[in-house]
């Protein structure tokens, strides 16, 4: 067991081993309170490196707020807060959003590009008044 004292709640049935195989995962970020993988992906094994001699990859820097975002200079009001923060997650801002959907563009746009979709406005965060949008604003047509 990899813990120290007594064991975690709910694994009374789990089997604990010990590791000789690394693999290789992918993630889209760690979990700011855990530094745990989110949208994680195997991406192999590694035979190339001892399982002995494996760490930890080093957690990214955390991201602070962002006032303007020049890769995307589309993006309005990027320090709006989307969803508010939780005693676990910090808020999650709209460039945060857009940060998330540059992570999947490629293949979510392979599989819907041609295809109309609605969306939920909450131009004042998801705690203000919603509205259903479902016609492309003027000069957003692609």
């Amino acid at each position: 067991m990899p813990f120290f004292g007594k064991q975690p709640a709910g694994t009374s049935d789990v089997v604990w081993t010990t590791p000789d195989l690394v693999v290789g995962v992918a993630c889209g970020w760690w979990t700011e309170a855990d530094g745990l993988p989110r949208h994680a992906s195997f991406q192999g094994v590694r035979e190339d490196n001892p399982s002995g001699e494996v760490t930890p990859p080093e957690r990214p820097a955390m991201r602070s707020k962002v006032t303007s975002n020049p890769a995307s200079p589309g993006i309005t009001h990027p320090d709006r807060v989307m969803w508010p923060a939780t005693n676990e997650t910090p808020d999650v801002i709209k460039a945060d959003l857009a940060a998330c959907y540059a992570l999947y563009v490629d293949r979510t746009l392979a599989r819907i590009g041609s295809r109309p979709l609605s969306i939920i406005r909450a131009p004042d965060g998801i705690t203000g008044p919603l509205f259903f949008q479902r016609h492309a604003m003027r000069g957003r047509c692609v």
